[in-house]
């Protein structure tokens, strides 16, 4: 009798220590989880942030481009584009890529520096 409440001690402090550890390992996951959490809403507002930023980006980058509706295939593309560079006061230089597709010429303009002024403008003929 005295060995099996000796054994049955013995089982309960073996149970109680696995408890124990059992009970800090959760307490640790716990703590990694709501830590993993906090950072999974910080690095989200910052990809909505990012993401915000792109759009601004890109539209800022579109307004700088001149779209010149219902255009003539046989028109001259480089002589069109130095006439309007002209008119608008901007170096013919600074225009990186024309498209003439379809009746319509989209000129995409290098900005300047960061203070350049937005060039939208449609020409019908």
């Amino acid at each position: 009798m005295k060995n099996t409440l000796q054994t049955i001690s013995e089982e309960i402090s073996f149970y109680s220590e696995k408890y124990q550890e059992l009970f800090e390992e959760k307490e640790k996951t716990d703590k990694k989880i709501k830590s993993l959490d906090y950072k999974s809403r910080q690095t989200g507002g910052n990809i909505k942030a990012l993401e915000e930023r792109i759009v601004f980006l890109e539209n800022r980058d579109k307004s700088k481009n001149i779209e010149i509706i219902v255009l003539q295939e046989h028109e001259n593309t480089g002589f069109i584009i130095i006439k309007i560079a002209t008119k608008l006061k901007i170096d013919p230089e600074t225009v990186i890529d024309a498209k003439n597709n379809k009746k319509k010429l989209l000129i995409c303009v290098q900005p300047v520096s960061e203070h350049d002024v937005h060039i939208n403008a449609s020409h019908h003929t």
